[in-house]
């Protein structure tokens, strides 16, 4: 009876499991790219607290019990956005509309005279909930991608150009989950021996903590060498880094001119592409040299397709409204504060990132 409890127990985390893999690796890149696009062409707060919205509906729908440690992350990054409300109102704020009057300090001249208080108002209020709510947003869809994909299957689908930027990435991705997983481990070790777990037992907690740290970093080097990612550096050639690195600083400039200097549209917009291009160029190189063996390629299933597709849809929709100016994707709350636009297109382009839903009801059943 106690076997048959536990198989039973153990069911709907196996479902929602399946659901959660249910898409490839390559949907989902596809998922957080769009996202990210979207938000960050977008300065509606309507439409980015749409956004945000709908990727915690994601997170919730692929979330899995093992995944409570992200749900801290998550957390985090919502407080850390809010703190920088008060921050922004109590570095000078502009408006037309005073909400309160706050105690001012001007800083000297040779400080560059910054006013620490004053009137708030509430264009700025809104203009700082707009950047809070893009900081939420950012961090909900990094969050949900990072409990949806298998980190070893996202490796393999790095294109062998970019190989030593996949491993980075991916163990930056595992990073933060680990080290909460083991301080979470060593809070209960010590409260199991009946030490008290508060500030004062932080050394004892942190010493422990760097120790594994470093032990299971010289692992996880010995793991991808041996696995042959230590072969994927190869020679070093001069010549590609250093076109890769002026095309860069290009590409900075230029698009440093393109914002802030409108008599030099066209030029700083034909650097910026030049500039793109040569990065792209250095990569498509390094790629050709590349080689990877597969023993088998994972079939793209129709969903990814629906889901891919999608997401860049919605990309495509506000990249074009943002070029024509359509769609009130746009917002400014200064100098005086008005509703924000509120259309169909932007709003229909916010909705598709919910497709994910779709793939884990059909999972599911």
């Amino acid at each position: 009876m106690t076997m048959q409890a536990a198989i039973v127990s153990a069911q709907p985390a196996r479902s929602r499991h399946d659901a959660a893999s249910a898409l490839s690796e390559l949907a989902w890149a596809a998922w957080l790219a769009a996202g990210l696009i979207v938000v960050l062409l977008i300065s509606n707060p309507l439409y980015i607290g749409l956004i945000m919205c709908c990727a915690l509906v994601v997170y919730v729908s692929q979330r899995t019990p093992e995944h409570r440690l992200v749900d801290l992350l998550l957390l985090g990054g919502m407080c850390v956005a809010l703190m920088t409300v008060p921050l922004n109102l109590l570095t000078g704020t502009t408006g037309a509309t005073a909400l309160l009057e706050l105690p001012s300090v001007t800083l000297p001249g040779w400080l560059a005279s910054v006013t620490f208080g004053g009137t708030v108002t509430a264009e700025s209020l809104v203009y700082a909930l707009t950047h809070v709510a893009a900081i939420g947003a950012i961090v909900a869809l990094v969050c949900t991608f990072n409990v949806s994909v298998d980190h070893f299957k996202l490796l393999k689908r790095t294109p062998p150009g970019l190989a030593q930027l996949g491993v980075i990435v991916t163990i930056s991705l595992l990073l933060v989950p680990e080290t909460l997983r083991r301080v979470v481990t060593l809070r209960e070790s010590r409260i199991v021996r009946g030490y008290p777990f508060g500030l004062r037992s932080l050394p004892g907690v942190l010493l422990p903590l760097l120790a594994e740290a470093l032990e299971r970093s010289v692992q996880r080097a010995e793991s991808l060498d041996a696995r042959g990612f230590g072969s994927l550096a190869g020679r070093s050639r001069p010549a590609e880094t250093l076109a890769a690195l002026t095309s860069l600083a290009a590409a900075g400039l230029f698009s440093f001119l393109y914002f802030y200097y409108p008599s030099w549209h066209f030029a700083s917009a034909v650097g910026l592409m030049l500039g793109v291009f040569g990065v792209l160029g250095v990569g498509w190189r390094q790629a050709r040299r590349a080689r990877t063996t597969r023993l088998f390629r994972e079939r793209i299933s129709t969903m990814d397709w629906i889901v891919g597709g999608g997401s860049i849809g919605a990309a495509a929709l506000i990249v074009t409204c943002r070029a024509l100016g359509a769609g009130g994707v746009t917002f400014l709350p200064f100098p005086s504060l008005t509703i924000p636009s509120f259309q169909v297109v932007p709003v229909t382009a916010c909705l598709l990132l919910l497709s994910p839903i779709l793939v884990t009801r059909r999972a599911r059943r």
